[in-house]
């Protein structure tokens, strides 16, 4: 790989650890043709499709705060985390409140982890006056 495409991948990708780790390999066949799968292998493995927006009912909008592909549920979480603080940072305090009581209850991040975990979609929502700002991870299905 050379140079400056590694550094762009590292400078691009939301998670630039694992854009460089991965490897396409398979374990070498068994007696009678069967191979096993290895992880990092090029047959289709879950992912996490990531997403951040905000929506304004009363003038029927929405505007999309960002979105990634996340390799496992950890770093679909640490996504939505990073995204929650920012957005919570641009809040008046009492619509910021919910937000950063999100941001450090681990239970619910447990909780959101084992509905990543079993494939199904994780959302949170919070409130402001006039807008709903939603954070949310599902499962997908990507080739590697």
């Amino acid at each position: 790989m050379s140079r400056n495409l590694r550094n762009l991948i590292v400078s691009t990708h939301p998670f630039p650890q694992q854009a460089l780790k991965r490897q396409s390999r398979t374990a070498p066949a068994q007696p009678g043709g069967i191979r096993r799968h290895c992880p990092g292998s090029a047959t289709p493995q879950r992912a996490f499709h990531c997403e951040a927006a905000a929506y304004a009912p009363t003038a029927g909008r929405s505007f999309p705060l960002g979105s990634c592909s996340a390799p496992t549920p950890r770093l679909a979480l640490r996504w939505m985390l990073h995204r929650a603080s920012h957005i919570a940072d641009q809040l008046d305090t009492p619509a910021a409140t919910p937000v950063r009581h999100w941001l450090n209850d681990q239970a619910e991040h447990e909780h959101a982890l084992s509905l990543l975990t079993r494939g199904e979609t994780y959302t949170f929502t919070a409130f402001d006056d006039a807008t709903r700002y939603a954070l949310s991870a599902c499962a997908t299905r990507s080739a590697r």
